[in-house]
């Protein structure tokens, strides 16, 4: 049986738990929370390509840790 991942909610977890995501470094989590308080969340992980350094070439991995 494969292990559960536990995903977070990107509109509502802390710079700390984001920054704990594979591939995401501190910077980059910081930039993720400001982008989503300044657009009033956000409604699709497509938009994650804006935030300057993200690794969206890692979106399909990422993604799976994450949810809405």
């Amino acid at each position: 049986q494969k292990p559960s991942i536990k995903k977070i909610n990107v509109n509502t977890a802390s710079v700390y738990q984001v920054a704990n995501l594979v591939y995401i470094q501190k910077s980059v989590a910081e930039s993720i929370i400001e982008y989503r308080n300044v657009n009033n969340g956000i409604l699709s992980l497509d938009e994650l390509k804006n935030i300057e350094g993200f690794p969206y070439e890692k979106i399909d991995r990422i993604a799976l840790y994450l949810s809405l």
